[in-house]
């Protein structure tokens, strides 16, 4: 009987810390396991993207960096914390309930006479949100610089937001190819369902953008995360303070934002 308990000890300190392992993959390094070392390659030398960077966002969003020969230009990330009482989100240097993180790229304009930028946002909580309601994450200029959004017709183009989350077993997404929200000559929002019982749970938002090319000068790119606390879904307005599209401010809802510049 011993030796049978000595064995089965020594399979679950051998198992343990590669299911660990396992479930740490599925959150932050899958792109970095789904890559060619090539691909990586590339991703760092070319585009400019660093191992951190390149782990947070899904691999076939990377492979169209790839594709499009697109190089980075500015990007930022911070990590805060929420207020377990009141749902509050606060900077915290150490943070580690939910990470923001914006990018922004340069690529080959497909549109004659103009430029063409890419703009990326992403987050992910890291713990069980003590609200669960639906999140909004925007992201834009401001309007006055005269960038614009591709449409067709009354729909923008050109853009994605994706919701991913896993349970402890099994990931599962939702991906959207249409805006929640938009402000021409600024940006877009995207709609996050914040889940229950889930290890993490992150989203993105893409869009693309063009300006003149006779234009050029330096700008900001806003990314604001709108956190539900006492409504269903916050809603999304131009700032008074940035001027660029964002959440509404409300006591029903915790707002916070990251910005970077952006070089056009």
């Amino acid at each position: 009987m011993k030796k049978i308990s000595a064995l089965l000890l020594a399979f679950l300190l051998f198992v343990l810390p590669v299911a660990a392992q396992a479930e740490e993959s599925n959150s932050e390094n899958s792109s970095l396991q789904s890559l060619s070392s090539q691909e990586i390659s590339y991703l760092k030398d070319s585009v400019g993207l660093n191992e951190e960077e390149i782990a947070a966002f899904p691999a076939e969003k990377l492979r169209t960096l790839i594709d499009n020969k697109a190089v980075k230009v500015s990007s930022k990330e911070e990590s805060f914390g929420e207020n377990s009482i009141k749902g509050e989100i606060t900077p915290q240097l150490n943070g580690n309930d939910i990470t923001l993180q914006v990018l922004t790229f340069v690529q080959t304009s497909d549109k004659p006479g103009n430029k063409k930028f890419t703009l990326w946002g992403y987050f992910i909580w890291k713990k069980q949100p003590t609200f669960v309601f639906s999140d909004v994450m925007t992201i834009g200029v401001p309007q006055s610089v005269g960038f614009f959004l591709p449409t067709n017709g009354t729909n923008v183009t050109q853009h994605s937001h994706s919701f991913v989350w896993y349970d402890g077993q099994n990931e599962f997404t939702e991906n959207k190819t249409v805006p929640h929200d938009f402000s021409a000559n600024s940006g877009v929002a995207g709609k996050y369902n914040i889940r229950n019982n889930v290890v993490w749970q992150k989203g993105y938002i893409e869009q693309n953008i063009y300006i003149p090319s006779g234009k050029s000068g330096t700008t900001n790119v806003v990314l604001e995360y709108g956190h539900a606390v006492y409504t269903l879904v916050p809603s999304v307005g131009i700032s008074g303070t940035t001027f660029s599209i964002g959440v509404s401010p409300s006591s029903k809802v915790e707002t916070y934002k990251i910005i970077t510049e952006l070089k056009y």
